[in-house]
């Protein structure tokens, strides 16, 4: 849903689920421009595959359980969002998940970078052609696997 700042009404609301699977909403909804990118996910629930675009990689405070969807994450090494610091404790996390897991950095890369039109430089948000190419790329093979 979307609600006006001032007024509290709603704008607009969509169903980004199907009701009749197990699904969730896991992350948090990010607002770049004029767009909402929210991430469904459920590897609890029978998911086979999950990807995450320049996601927050912030270790859960949740009891930790075992993750049985395969998880890739493509990241932009330059991310000011989310610091390269995170990435050795989200791995961790991963693995003590008993994930099977792949992690993409992107070199010259910064937040947002699968988003064109992103391009806030004082936020450290910046569209990357060539990495989003890649990262389309290499999410398509990823997906490909789970499914096959």
């Amino acid at each position: 849903i979307a609600l006006d700042a001032k007024t509290g009404k709603l704008l607009w609301e969509v169903q980004t689920v199907d009701t009749e699977k197990p699904y969730t909403i896991t992350g948090a909804p990010r607002v770049v421009q004029d767009m909402v990118v929210i991430g469904n996910g459920g590897a609890d629930m029978g998911v086979r595959g999950v990807v995450s675009f320049h996601g927050n990689l912030s270790p859960s405070d949740l009891q930790p359980k075992p993750i049985r969807a395969r998880v890739l994450a493509l990241h932009g090494h330059d991310d000011l969002l989310v610091p390269f610091d995170d990435v050795a404790p989200f791995t961790k996390e991963m693995d003590d998940a008993g994930a099977d897991w792949q992690f993409h950095i992107y070199g010259g890369t910064k937040h947002a970078f699968m988003v064109p039109g992103s391009d806030v430089p004082e936020m450290g948000i910046a569209y990357s052609e060539r990495a989003a190419r890649r990262g389309w790329t290499t999410a398509l093979d990823f997906l490909a696997e789970a499914f096959a």
